[in-house]
């Protein structure tokens, strides 16, 4: 058998699908139905089923090749390199498209037959995949077998371009998956994949609402997740936006995330928030384990359902929850998920959402009916330590808000969940959109991330000492960027299950991976596997200069996907806070009156102007609010005021033109989707203030120039330069605001907020990433583990002062903004409170680590300076 036949065998097989139903077929339909819509969707799976085809997934799996499992990891430039090995008049054309490589494919072969089924193009696109190095003899065969209009698709199937090409959108993926199922885009966000999905189908309900049925009970799913906001005003603000008012509140138990699924009434199975299955811990059925002990606690009528819940350890005596990783009564450490038969500690399951109940899916369904559901349908009773339904407080008003969240801290609780009343479940995902949050105090001395550990930095090119790891965040689309290298605090067994997970001796390279980005290549870096990969919790005092100040790895995160790590922005907008001072103040009144109402929105804040009569007063002008440099927007916005302008809070078809800081962020790039738009930089506006009068558009001004624009600035007249706004205010009254300005402070905050990039952060002393070494991210000082942290001591104690001092760290006097520790050398009476402790933590929202001396003592020993706040009730009386 030659090379050639070798690399092509199997694509001639005979197959159960009829031929009638060919790829020219595919080709024809599609071209004839031109931005395709449902109805058009649905007659070309009739007639791929009327074929005789089992299922859609061939067909389906050729329109949405990004959602599907084949992976070509093909650029137009490289295609171009290997067609043109195989063809007598090479393409020329810098960066050609699907459309060029049709044409120099049929020119060279001619081919008129589109006779190829479908499902032979799809053993061809399996072959790609898999035989790269012999691409040249597969695009051989191509060629001579499919006629102009076939490679033309095929094309746009290899470059990924397809769903665009048919359905006109550039979001046509989420178009073609709402076609087959308004379940679709979450079930594959939950990790099942394509396949599942269309063989999931039910072929008798042209909806598929059973979808989501079959898929889910039984199956390892993904839980909806929470998005984190900090206890401050703008906190509340963002929760407000998107959950809307009234909103749910309740306590955020410090356990284990878990799916548990009870099917045909005896069956259990029990899946973590990663998808694992630990059914065998917690019984199978309801005569084993800890299914025993809830079954008889369902109702009669409950066959099947899917309950999204938190294992926690309750503490028999006490009658309390025992947190995740914290020390019992006894003075051990104990995990849920492997607890053995202890009389003092035991399981405990808090169920807050149903998902599924006897095969009716819920997940479309608002929170407020779900919860209506689980109180009535699904339980006889709880048991207290055993089994117990998450109560939401439905809140109104700000100050219930911040009451409830202040009785939480004070009770040593782990922080509250907000949920919005009408929010739907969303599989995998977690957005602000959405409408969940987890609000936890950020004790203002680390900043907490979740990235992925990517390499190891060793001592020398022999790998033989570790010197640190190399941690990445997310740019988004599989692709990572490397923000340092960390020192590690794991205790030994987590590092030595790390190190095991890692697998370097099998799978590792020295080259960087072309998913990573950042540091150029460094012989003594060991890269990971991308199925290695592990995510990790790191922590920091801050951010300097792009560059994490402190860091360390705290806790492995095997409960978390690498596609749930922090994004890049979200690193680098602390870098904005820091360099800007823009975090406020903790001790702010936060109020909502009803007597006035003012609209801010971001880069607007307390700004004063006069209206100026001009040419351009009818001009709309749109500047794309961002957070990350809000004193710019004032700027612009203020400045295209003056000259008469008018600029417009919130983005509508009437715009004339916009103006934006860049093009990074998720609102600007869906603007600049629109094709009769200008999209103009902020500097145009910079350049305009200090010329004194509108300066005409330049072909450096542009982020996007439309060739039929709304609007094209030219034929200016000049305007006096006093007409310009110099001044405004840069306070903003929380007294002066209501419900609107919540609204719009936060309108599509969601797609912006954290969309940051090195352009904005670039001074004269800060150097880009790719520049950096990991030597130039700063670690600890060696017995130095306290060192920057501001401690305040309620009760002398000089060995404990000196502790704390030879180890870097501060002792303040007096109780201020700066501290960032109290440690109480002995029980504090807080009802008493001579020392206005409380009154201190309420004011600063607790973002301040409670200590006591065993806290100071382990964590110098374990050279730990991230230690979690001891609850209140461990230090006072």
């Amino acid at each position: 058998m030659s090379d050639s036949e070798d690399v092509l065998q199997g694509i001639d097989d005979t197959d159960d699908v009829s031929v009638k139903f060919t790829f020219l077929s595919f080709c024809e339909y599609l071209e004839k139905h031109k931005n395709l819509n449902l109805e058009a969707f649905s007659g070309l799976l009739q007639q791929f089923k009327a074929s005789g085809a089992p299922s859609v997934y061939p067909l389906v799996r050729l329109l949405l090749p990004a959602q599907d499992n084949r992976k070509f990891y093909v650029t137009s430039k490289g295609l171009k390199k290997v067609l043109n090995s195989v063809l007598h008049s090479p393409i020329t054309s810098y960066n050609p498209n699907a459309e060029i490589f049709a044409n120099a494919l049929f020119q060279e072969f001619h081919v008129m037959d589109g006779t190829i089924s479908l499902v032979k193009i799809n053993r061809f696109l399996d072959v790609l995949e898999i035989r790269r190095s012999k691409r040249g003899q597969i695009f051989h065969r191509i060629g001579s077998s499919l006629g102009r209009l076939e490679l033309l698709y095929f094309f746009n199937i290899i470059l990924g371009d397809i769903t665009e090409f048919v359905t006109g959108k550039k979001n046509g993926a989420n178009t073609i998956l709402q076609f087959i199922s308004p379940f679709a885009k979450q079930l594959l966000s939950s990790g099942f994949s394509l396949k599942d999905i269309c063989e999931g189908i039910d072929e008798d309900d042209g909806n598929a609402k059973n979808l989501a049925n079959f898929l889910i009970l039984g199956k390892p799913i993904r839980p909806m997740l929470l998005s984190r906001v900090c206890s401050t005003n703008e906190g509340v603000l963002k929760i407000i936006r998107n959950c809307g008012r009234p909103f749910y509140v309740e306590t955020k138990f410090d356990g284990e995330h878990f799916i548990v699924h009870r099917i045909e009434r005896e069956s259990y199975m029990y899946y973590s928030r990663k998808g694992n299955d630990f059914s065998e811990n917690f019984g199978f059925d309801c005569f084993s384990g800890f299914s025993a002990k809830i079954h008889e606690l369902f109702k009669d009528a409950v066959s099947d359902c899917v309950l999204d819940c938190e294992f926690v350890i309750w503490d028999v005596k006490n009658n309390v929850i025992v947190g995740k990783n914290r020390r019992t009564s006894e003075g051990n450490v104990l995990d849920v998920k492997y607890l053995e038969d202890n009389p003092n500690f035991q399981r405990c399951l808090v169920v807050f959402d149903v998902l599924l109940l006897n095969g009716k899916g819920l997940m479309e369904v608002p929170l407020v009916e779900r919860q209506e559901v689980l109180n009535k349908e699904v339980f006889k009773r709880t048991v207290q330590g055993v089994l117990m339904i998450s109560k939401p407080t439905e809140i109104s008003k700000v100050s219930d808000f911040f009451q409830f969240y202040k009785s939480h801290m004070e009770n040593g609780e782990e922080g509250v969940v907000v949920k919005g009343k009408n929010t739907l479940y969303r599989f995998g995902q977690r957005a602000i959109a959405n409408g969940w949050f987890k609000v936890k105090p950020d004790y203002g001395v680390r900043l907490t991330l979740d990235l992925a550990l990517v390499g190891i930095k060793y001592d020398d090119v022999k790998h033989s000492k570790i010197k640190s790891f190399i941690i990445a965040a997310s740019m988004g689309d599989g692709q990572l960027r490397i923000v340092g290298g960390v020192q590690c605090s794991l205790k030994r067994n987590d590092f030595d299950q790390l190190i095991q997970l890692l697998d370097l001796k099998k799978s590792s390279s020295a080259t960087r991976p072309h998913w990573i980005q950042g540091f150029s290549q460094d012989k003594t870096i060991l890269y990971v596997n991308s199925d290695n990969v592990q995510v990790v919790e790191v922590k920091a005092s801050g951010l300097i200069n792009g560059r994490l100040q402190f860091p360390a790895i705290t806790a492995l995160r095997t409960d978390k996907f690498v596609d749930e790590i922090n994004f890049y922005s979200d690193v680098m907008s602390y870098e904005v806070d820091l360099r800007e001072n823009k975090r406020h103040a903790v001790d702010e009144t936060f109020t909502l009156t009803k007597n006035k109402k003012k609209r801010v929105v971001p880069g607007s804040e307390g700004i004063e102007t006069t209206k100026v009569t001009s040419t351009y007063n009818q001009v709309k002008v749109y500047v794309v609010d961002d957070f990350r440099d809000s004193k710019r927007i004032r700027e612009s916005k203020e400045t295209l005021k003056g000259f008469g302008f008018n600029v417009i809070q919130n983005y509508t078809e009437s715009v004339n033109f916009v103006v934006s800081l860049g093009t990074d962020s998720r609102k600007s790039q869906k603007l600049m989707q629109l094709e009769d738009l200008n999209i103009i930089k902020d500097q145009w506006a910079t350049k305009c203030r200090e010329a004194g009068r509108v300066v005409e558009w330049g072909s450096h001004d542009y982020f996007l120039k439309s060739e039929n624009p709304r609007y094209q600035l030219d034929n200016i007249g000049e305007i006096d330069e006093e007409t310009v706004i110099e001044s405004a205010r840069e306070t903003i009254n929380y007294d002066d605001i209501e419900d609107e300005y919540a609204h719009d402070q936060f309108s599509e905050a969601q797609d912006c907020v954290r969309e940051i990039t090195l352009d904005q952060l670039e001074d004269d002393n800060s150097k880009q990433m790719e520049d950096m070494t990991l030597e130039e991210y700063p670690q600890l000082d060696e017995s130095h583990v306290f060192q920057e942290l501001n401690f305040f001591m309620p009760f002398s104690d000089d060995k404990v002062r000196d502790l704390i001092e030879n180890n870097g760290g501060n002792v303040l006097r007096h109780l201020n903004k700066g501290v960032t520790h109290i440690v109480f050398t002995k029980r504090y009476d807080f009802k008493d409170d001579r020392l206005k402790v409380m009154s201190f933590l309420e004011s600063r929202m607790w973002q301040c680590v409670l200590t006591d001396v065993n806290w100071i003592n382990e964590a110098l020993r374990d050279n730990e300076r991230y230690k979690d706040s001891l609850p209140m009730r461990e230090v006072s009386l």
